[in-house]
């Protein structure tokens, strides 16, 4: 089945092949306005914003995952998070987090022995530089089911924490990120969830 669809300001196209043994998606992901999409606001309790584009080539072998085979690259420009809460563990009621200017976010993944591996995921902002490793996504037929683990750093700039919005919430993200401070003043996290339902928790290392 070939497919045509714009989608938030932007437009997917690509092809499905299925059979009895394998499933087939290609896609090519252009001027996605992450800003429109109300499911990843459900999902992540962040509000996003950005341009997505990119590729997806990936055949799931539905009776053994670890012959699965694919890419797939991701590229968001002028990423944000333009607010939002996320649940910490043993906070009550979440973390608020402020507008964060993002940048240039890229993410490549390779699609071997049943995963998809994501040895390049990255983003480089005037507020914070993100880098995480070790990420990868245990692959399902059913895609957004897929678990996810990995973990992340984010480094906030000395400007970011000078800004008037997060001046006054210096206090409440340093005390509710405690235990994820590391030694170079970045903030780690361990990544978890699923892939229609990405999680993450505090975790120096």
């Amino acid at each position: 089945m070939n497919f045509d669809a714009r989608l938030f300001d932007g437009r997917v196209t690509g092809s499905t092949d299925e059979s009895k043994t394998s499933q087939k998606y290609q896609a090519r992901i252009a001027g996605i306005d992450l800003s429109k999409a109300g499911a990843l606001r459900v999902a992540t309790g962040l509000d996003l914003a950005g341009t997505l584009s990119g590729t997806v080539d990936v055949t799931l072998d539905v009776k053994d995952a670890a012959k699965s085979t694919g890419t797939i690259e991701l590229q968001m420009k002028d990423a944000a998070i333009r607010g939002g809460k996320v649940p910490i563990p043993g906070m009550e009621g979440g973390l608020t987090v402020p507008p964060i200017r993002l940048g240039a976010v890229a993410a490549r993944g390779i699609v071997k022995n049943g995963r998809a591996d994501f040895g390049t995921l990255e983003a480089k902002g005037d507020d914070v530089a993100i880098t995480a490793d070790q990420v990868f996504v245990q692959l399902q037929p059913r895609l957004e089911h897929s678990p996810l683990n990995g973990r992340a750093s984010v480094r906030p700039t000395d400007a970011f924490w000078k800004t008037e919005q997060v001046a006054s919430l210096k206090p409440v993200i340093e005390m509710g990120l405690s235990t994820a401070k590391g030694r170079d003043g970045g903030y780690g996290f361990q990544i978890y969830g699923t892939l229609g339902k990405p999680q993450a928790r505090p975790m120096a290392f």
